[in-house]
């Protein structure tokens, strides 16, 4: 009891000199009257013509703590939770997370507060942890989570407080990234035995099937609607030609890599042939080494190919020509080939 007593008596001489403890619920009414709450931290760091900056400073002003009648901080100011059965603090309960659901974490008009700020009060909830996993981080008001293949599960825009916050979480129905372990992931460059050669093979038709459902359905991507939001319309159709262009291109080109001879082995057809299986582990070697880059990336992994193929847009691309009013992305020039140079030269056509 005796360094219970001698904390309580630090405690009181720290209050009084320190300012408004960062955890503390500012409360305050917003431009249009209505009732709001933001912790001190991120009140702070509000402009000053912010309200929840205001009552911080008042709160500030009146030495950091609750006063009771005489002006005097009273004897709550410094009590402390603690179970029965320890000296350790309690811990969170679920009407303190209720509770701090009301805050503002975004105003239309100032933005949304620090989003450091914001993620500690995220990680202050263990079911929103559990859901959005430890590996999140922001990318600019996107919070992104490693566990979903580092996807977009919720945004901070607008007049939002972080209860909205938490249910954009909760509410995302991503696929999670370790549904599928690591070590399951085909190596198309590895391949040792007839049986590596048709796993390859099934997971290249799978990939083929996924690049036709892709080109279809691109559009309907939350990352593509992001970029699109910010172009005008003219650029909006060449960027839907440029992303459409691609797939189609990708499509065709594993379509055609896997051949007549490559469909029969997902049939058994050489099952009981050694010979063959030999010359089917050679040819499909060769022909995978022939894969353009953008196929070998999204046989390894569509979802972020194609973030990467979204992003990789370039509105300022001095290729793209405007002509009577419209954009258009400059075809480039086809080499001609040198036997065909020389079959001219002999009178050919």
């Amino acid at each position: 009891m005796k360094i219970l007593e001698s904390y309580t008596r630090m405690a009181k001489q720290l209050i009084v000199e320190q300012e408004v403890d960062d955890d503390k619920i500012i409360k305050y009414k917003d431009k249009e009257g209505e009732s709001q709450e933001m912790t001190a931290g991120a009140a702070k760091k509000q402009p000053d013509d912010h309200p929840a900056k205001i009552a911080y400073n008042k709160i500030k002003d009146s030495d950091g703590g609750e006063k009771d009648s005489d002006g005097k901080l009273g004897g709550s100011d410094f009590e402390r939770d603690f179970d029965d059965k320890s000296d350790e603090p309690k811990g969170k309960s679920k009407d303190d997370n209720a509770e701090s659901d009301d805050i503002e974490i975004s105003d239309a008009n100032s933005g949304p507060i620090d989003t450091d700020d914001i993620m500690d009060m995220l990680k202050n909830d263990s079911e929103v942890v559990n859901k959005m996993g430890d590996d999140v981080y922001w990318d600019g008001t996107d919070l992104v989570s490693s566990k979903f293949d580092d996807d977009t599960i919720a945004s901070v825009d607008g007049n939002m407080t972080l209860g909205d916050l938490k249910k954009q979480i909760m509410d995302y129905e991503g696929e999670e990234d370790d549904d599928e372990p690591k070590d399951s992931k085909v190596d198309i460059k590895n391949i040792d035995s007839f049986d590596d050669a048709k796993e390859v093979i099934d997971h290249i038709v799978d990939r083929k099937d996924e690049a036709s459902e892709m080109e279809q359905n691109f559009y309907e991507d939350s990352e593509y609607q992001k970029v699109e939001d910010t172009l005008d319309d003219e650029t909006k159709d060449v960027f839907y030609d440029n992303v459409k262009g691609k797939l189609t291109d990708l499509w065709l080109e594993l379509a055609r890599h896997i051949d007549a001879d490559m469909e029969s082995v997902q049939y058994g057809e050489y099952d009981d042939d050694e010979n063959d299986q030999k010359e089917i582990i050679q040819q499909l070697k060769k022909e995978n080494d022939k894969l353009s880059n953008d196929a070998k990336e999204f046989i390894d992994n569509p979802k972020n190919y194609l973030k990467k193929l979204i992003n990789s847009f370039n509105p300022k691309d001095e290729s793209i020509k405007v002509i009577n009013g419209k954009k258009y992305k400059a075809i480039k020039e086809s080499k001609e080939h040198i036997f065909k140079k020389t079959y001219k030269k002999i009178g050919g056509k």
